[in-house]
């Protein structure tokens, strides 16, 4: 199935969204010396496999993203052969690129999976919007579940873009934060080879974004890495389907109090919703857990978006009335719901 226009520049709306946020985040922290930034000196050269140093000039210069025609199912001559067809067609739209490796290894295995990749840049500020419309289509054509793609900026995180079914089953939608950016990363779970070390884009810590209410605030980040953003406890509430969720609640080492919700059904009531962020709210307030990280995916008539909006509301009632027992809370905005639903209400 290929992906309309339309949609494509969707999509694009709302990563740029996302990461204007993240900007106006980043800036505010950087003046308030929250963030240390420094430009990368090096600059990125097509063809060659790039050093970190390049790679993070190339993430701070240009919308970059990582790409490959690499599908399971195929043998690794196949493999090589797709990439070569891919690399035409990247030829033929006029992108760079360079090789990478990208690779998985969990912790017991004695080597990782491997896939050739390449690195893609667009060094034309004014085409930003036509690179990605390319991109999209190639891993579409590819048959990729998702693409990495990193906006240029001081804004360290990037995002996973779905281009099949598969993709988007797993990402709830369209689009799912990467994280930010790390260098010299250890050889377990995903990084990317670069000529000198390795790097990837990994969830730790939290991105702070400001609503309305001083004590509420968007997210983008872990929740469960509740040290990197200081949180005392933390409510999931999700779906059974949703697997990085439930997976997460099952590995999560209880260092903070957990008031943890898993909707059997796929769709639910605003009045589900809104009783059991309200019951989740009152375990956090018995545990006397002053910073609170918060998320919650459910869906009412297969829309995110509508449980966004009542899972904020309720979130921002419930702050009305227990205003002297929190000091604050984070909604952690895991597949941007939240971000469409505050843009809404002109946040």
């Amino acid at each position: 199935m290929n992906t309309t226009e339309s949609d494509i520049n969707r999509i694009f709306s709302d990563i740029q969204l996302r990461c204007g946020h993240i900007r106006t985040s980043t800036i505010k922290s950087l003046l308030k010396g929250k963030f240390h930034f420094e430009s990368p000196k090096a600059f990125f050269s097509e063809g060659k496999q790039p050093s970190l140093e390049e790679v993070a000039a190339a993430f701070h210069q240009y919308d970059c993203t990582i790409l490959t025609a690499f599908r399971g199912g195929y043998t690794f001559d196949e493999n090589m052969q797709r990439n070569e067809k891919l690399k035409a067609d990247m030829n033929d739209v006029g992108l760079e690129f360079s090789p990478v490796r990208g690779c998985y290894r969990e912790a017991e295995w004695e080597h990782p999976n491997v896939e050739n990749c390449f690195f893609v840049v667009c060094k034309d500020e004014k085409k930003k919007e036509t690179f990605f419309h390319s991109i999209y289509q190639l891993s579409e054509k590819y048959d990729q579940d998702s693409f990495l793609y990193k906006s240029s900026g001081i804004n360290p995180s990037a995002f996973l873009v779905a281009t099949n079914d598969d993709g988007r089953k797993e990402f709830r939608g369209d689009i799912k934060f990467a994280g930010q950016l790390f260098k010299h990363v250890p050889n377990v779970d995903a990084w990317s080879d670069a000529r000198d070390g390795r790097f990837a884009f990994m969830l730790k810590g939290m991105i702070l974004i400001e609503t309305e209410d001083k004590k509420i605030k968007i997210g983008e980040g872990d929740i469960f890495d509740t040290q990197g953003y200081d949180a005392t406890g933390i409510v999931v509430i999700t779906k059974s389907t949703q697997k990085d969720l439930v997976d997460g609640c099952k590995a999560y080492n209880g260092a903070r109090p957990l008031a943890k919700h898993i909707f059997a059904k796929d769709s639910q009531s605003e009045t589900s919703i809104h009783d059991t962020i309200i019951r989740a709210m009152k375990i956090m307030r018995d545990n006397r857990c002053r910073r609170i990280g918060f998320h919650c995916s459910a869906m009412i008539d297969d829309s995110s978006e509508s449980a966004a909006k009542v899972a904020y509301n309720t979130i921002c009632e419930w702050a009305k009335r227990n205003r002297r027992k929190f000091d604050w809370i984070v909604i952690v905005d895991i597949y941007g719901d939240f971000s469409k639903i505050t843009k809404a209400n002109k946040l």
